[in-house]
């Protein structure tokens, strides 16, 4: 799908059933969404770097409407998670906890 028609679905321009998301890995933000780079405040990715000491492996790209969910699971990183419109809920359980994801 158009990354275009994907933005058209989400703002509602564009009526469609399902679930949509936009998720890449691989630092796809860098790699694959470099025009969306100027919208990002000035400093923001140094920040992550300062704040973790290393500058990061990957910067990633997820995109998703009210009826998007992710699964849960472990990440093999650390990370900073941005939410530019509306709200993302966490659920964090601690490092011993981890065996008790996959069961």
């Amino acid at each position: 799908m158009p990354f275009s028609r994907l933005l058209d679905i989400l703002e509602g321009v564009e009526k469609a059933n399902g679930v949509f998301y936009a998720s890449h890995q691989c630092s796809s933000f860098t790699e694959e969404y470099q025009q969306l780079k100027e919208d990002v405040p000035s400093g923001l990715m140094e920040w992550g770097s300062e704040v973790f000491g290393v500058s990061p492996d990957a910067v990633n790209f997820w995109l998703g409407g009210g009826s998007s969910v992710s699964s849960t699971h472990k990440d093999h990183y650390e990370n900073l998670y941005a939410v530019v419109v509306g709200c993302k809920h966490f659920t964090l359980l601690p490092p011993w906890d981890r065996h008790l994801l996959y069961e």
